[in-house]
């Protein structure tokens, strides 16, 4: 005779066998939802009126006389018909008053009751919704806790505090101080006569119309901030930055999205990672840090300072002095009204119209300077010098690359390395300076107006010497000199040229 099989099932799958409900979908069709409203009428006396709740919607409004009104609407279902008995039951409104304000709570859902066991296999399944409508009399200022939910207050006037958690906040016409935190959700606000302090963990924030000061902090997501009249203090994480309109001091730091700033009466701080920045018409100074970004500038009030990595900039309309410190990026800058200090490793620069002098340090790439009213200082390496129009002296260090002088007011003294020199049209106290010119395997070409005295010595190594004015050339070997004066040029303080080059050929000319 055969024996019968056994067969094991883990106690789990047994008991679930035995004890779990129908699907969701049968227990929703036999039983209906529910719904209770609670309301409550309250004398508000000037008093602060707080709300704490959970997974509410929320709207706040404004209405004529003294009195609070306040109507939760609960609509509810679950498969446990116990428990909607239980909720029908003690749903609802905890007031407490005092002198200062009025609490009002809303009762949570009930609680699971039981052993363990039985809580662990009870399939119980639960659906809700909670409308919460305050009316306040106008100026009454609110504080609202909720989470789950969204929360919308308009007109209010009163001060304004919220503590949301996942939800949408949008609030307006705040006729004293806000401040809202909120997370994973939006936040608009707009016409605050107080001050605004708004943090979101993760959400868009739109703010606008603050007369008083913002602080804002806010991650993961996009900030539009316009139209506030104090200090602003903008802090993101991984989203774009838009500013415009700020009447006092703007501090604004970011990283993984661009920022555009327009428009700041006072000073402006800007720290950006990872994205464009652009700034517009600050009545003040500006500090800008970028990295890994293009930096676009435009109307500065006063001095401007800025520091990036990894990006162009392109600055002009400066008052005042301008310090830049780039990398691996093209830097320009126009109108600018006082001093201006590049140091661009690895980049080319351009400067034009400068009130003062210019300092610019910069590799492998071309440095442009045209209409600079002072002195101008270049140091670089395997890139090109023009200098047109410069009002005070030129002194160039270069290498590997061609230099062009035209039309300095100063002293001239050029020292190159494997690379053209070309000076000329020299005027101003120019031609009473003293200048010098250093060059190797390239040749030197250098005018001199024909009517100015100065005195020339030249030397060149393995090159020849072409003069256009009267002087004597002497050769031993591969090397050759001359020398000459010009004019008056034996006086005490008459202009001297001084060219020396190695492997290449010197041409003075007569202009």
């Amino acid at each position: 005779m055969k024996k019968a099989q056994i067969v094991w099932l883990p106690i789990a799958a047994l008991v679930a066998a035995l004890v779990l409900p129908a699907t969701a979908a049968a227990d929703r069709a036999s039983v209906r939802s529910r719904t209770k409203r609670v309301e409550k009428r309250i004398e508000v006396k000037g008093r602060e009126v707080s709300l704490e709740t959970i997974a509410a919607h929320i709207v706040a409004r404004p209405t004529e006389g003294d009195e609070l009104v306040l109507v939760a609407d609960l609509e509810f279902w679950s498969s446990d018909e116990d428990w909607m008995d239980e909720v029908e039951r003690t749903f609802d409104i905890e007031v407490r008053e005092s002198s200062m304000g009025i609490d009002l709570r809303l009762a949570t859902m009930p609680e699971d009751e039981g052993s363990w066991l039985k809580k662990m296999f009870r399939k119980r399944r639960v659906q809700y919704s909670l409308d919460v409508t305050l009316e306040v009399p106008a100026g009454t200022a609110l504080d609202f806790e909720n989470s789950y939910g969204d929360v919308d207050v308009a007109g209010i006037g009163g001060a304004l505090e919220i503590r949301n958690t996942s939800g949408r906040v949008e609030a307006s016409d705040i006729a004293d101080r806000a401040e809202i935190e909120n997370r994973y959700g939006d936040v608009m606000i707009e016409h605050v006569a107080g001050d605004l302090e708004l943090t979101v963990s993760s959400g868009r924030v739109e703010a606008a119309e603050i007369t008083g000061g913002a602080e804002i902090s806010n991650q993961y997501g996009d900030g539009v901030v316009s139209d506030v009249g104090g200090d602003l203090g903008l802090d993101s994480t991984s989203g774009g930055l838009t500013v415009e309109g700020v009447g006092g001091r703007a501090r604004i730091a970011g990283s993984y999205g661009d920022t555009s700033v327009i428009g700041v009466d006072g000073p402006v701080d800007i720290e950006i990672s990872s994205g464009n920045i652009t700034l517009r018409d600050a009545g003040s100074t500006a500090d800008v840090k970028g990295s890994y970004g293009t930096i676009e500038i435009a109307g500065v009030g006063d001095r401007l300072e800025v520091v990036s990595t990894s990006g162009s900039a392109r600055i002009e309309r400066v008052r005042g002095s301008a310090r830049v410190e780039n990398s691996y990026g093209d830097v320009e800058l126009r109108d600018i009204g006082g001093d201006v200090d590049v140091r661009n490793p690895s980049g080319g620069v351009t400067l034009e119209q400068v009130t003062g002098d210019a300092s610019v340090s910069s590799s492998y790439s071309a440095v442009r300077v045209r209409g600079l009213s002072g002195a101008l200082k270049v140091s670089a390496q395997s890139a090109g010098v023009t200098a047109e129009g410069i009002g005070g002296g030129v002194e160039v260090v270069t290498s590997y690359s061609g230099v062009v002088v035209d039309g300095a007011g100063g002293p001239v003294d050029v020292r190159n390395q494997s690379g053209r020199v070309q000076v000329g049209g020299l005027v101003g106290a120019a031609l009473g300076a003293q200048h010098r010119v250093e060059t190797t395997y390239s040749d030197v070409d250098f005018s001199w107006p024909a009517a100015a005295a100065m005195a020339f010595s030249i030397d060149s190594t393995y090159g020849g010497i072409d003069l256009e004015f009267p002087g004597s050339v002497e050769e031993s070997g591969s090397r050759r000199n001359a020398e000459g004066r010009v004019g008056s040029a034996g006086d005490s303080g008459a202009a001297t040229v001084t060219i020396s080059v190695r492997s290449g050929s010197v041409r003075l000319r007569k202009r």
